[in-house]
């Protein structure tokens, strides 16, 4: 998926690609963040070769013209847009659209975890939608069902996406041997993390062999 950004001339100064759609909606979500409007965000179909296009909205423009707000500046949004830009290639559009997908997935997960489905963690805006088999290697079914998920922590769902943990069939956390102790301390990743034991049921089983199998990075 390809998101662009505009500058305060209406020039396109950043494109970021994002590969699958967790990336993608952490991107979009950060950018939003920032003041900045997505002006294809009712667009099933994106344009100009965008999934979406990021502009300084009428707020943000005036406070950086006029300066009088602690609005973010230019260079500190470009700063932020930087940190995002060390992923892959995108997988194309054959997986795009599914924002209101995502919305109906993400709201699921909420309800049915409560929170960090492994800290338990309730501070559900920098909760992560995760899918547990990848949005582009499920079915349509599979890519909304609440069994194919789990809410995280931010360090948790970059960490599962990535394949650098998965969870064992108790839901006990499987760490890879590419992360290093030390690392893992750094992003609070211990062996004693574990999914929530009633919230974790057969129907999530298959999801996780899965993963376990073909995202899991086992060396």
């Amino acid at each position: 998926m390809v998101v662009g950004v505009q500058n305060l001339d209406g020039d396109v100064y950043r494109v970021i690609q994002a590969t699958g759609m967790g990336a993608y909606i952490n991107i979009t979500s950060e950018l939003s963040s920032l003041g900045l409007i997505d002006e294809l965000a009712e667009s099933i179909f994106g344009q100009n070769g965008f999934d979406s296009l990021f502009v300084v909205s009428g707020e943000l423009r005036k406070s950086s013209i006029n300066a009088t707000q602690p609005k973010p500046s230019l260079e500190e949004i470009e700063e932020e847009i930087s940190l995002l830009q060390s992923l892959p290639e995108t997988e194309g559009k054959s997986i795009i659209q599914s924002r209101l997908g995502q919305g109906i997935f993400r709201n699921s997960l909420i309800e049915y975890w409560q929170g960090c489905a492994v800290t338990e963690c309730e501070f559900l805006p920098l909760l992560k939608a995760s899918h547990i088999k990848p949005w582009s290697s499920s079915n349509n079914q599979e890519r909304l069902d609440v069994f194919n998920g789990f809410l995280l922590a931010p360090n948790l769902d970059a960490a599962f996406d990535a394949g650098y943990i998965s969870f064992d069939k108790k839901g006990k956390i499987v760490i890879s041997p590419l992360v290093t102790n030390s690392n893992a301390y750094s992003l609070r990743i211990t062996p004693k993390l574990k999914i929530k034991a009633k919230k974790l049921t057969e129907r999530h089983q298959d999801y996780l062999e899965f993963h376990r199998s073909n995202v899991f990075k086992n060396s």
